[in-house]
């Protein structure tokens, strides 16, 4: 029988597959020089407004929430046994999308069931870290199922 999953799991899954993008919209939030320009030159590469381009273009709560998730487990994930490789199957999977869970076990060495074991702790983690882990530990209690 195959193992049950929660409600929130896809959810988490694609909260994983966006991170480069976030990632990317998050840096250069962090990046964009906000500086006026005093010259009477006119600007001759990109807007004349990068402040307000950096506050329309800054990232939501939610999106720096499930950033914030993700990367709190990126580091956690890095300091386990063989975090390296553990890394780049998720790197592999979610990121690259160029590999199953069975191709990225097979590239870097793991069983299946190991790999499967390894993108469930990683996805454990994320949820954790966006508090869903809590809800779901609760309401089990209340003896509902998620």
């Amino acid at each position: 029988m195959s193992k049950p999953r929660y409600r929130w799991w896809p959810y988490v899954k694609n909260v994983i597959r966006a991170y480069p993008y976030l990632r990317e919209k998050y840096m250069d939030d962090l990046t964009t020089s906000v500086t006026a320009k005093y010259s009477d030159m006119p600007m001759q590469h990109s807007a004349g407004r990068p402040f307000e381009n950096v506050v329309v273009n800054k990232l939501s709560g939610k999106d720096t929430e499930e950033y914030e998730a993700v990367e709190e487990a990126i580091r956690e994930t890095t300091e386990m046994e063989n975090g390296d490789v553990r890394m780049s199957i998720i790197n592999l999977v979610y990121w690259k999308q160029s590999h199953t869970l069975a191709g990225a076990g097979m590239q870097a060495g793991y069983s299946y069931r190991h790999t499967q074991r390894v993108n469930e702790q990683f996805a454990y983690l994320v949820a954790e870290n966006l508090g869903l882990k809590e809800k779901m530990a609760s309401q089990s209690h209340k003896g509902k199922v998620l």
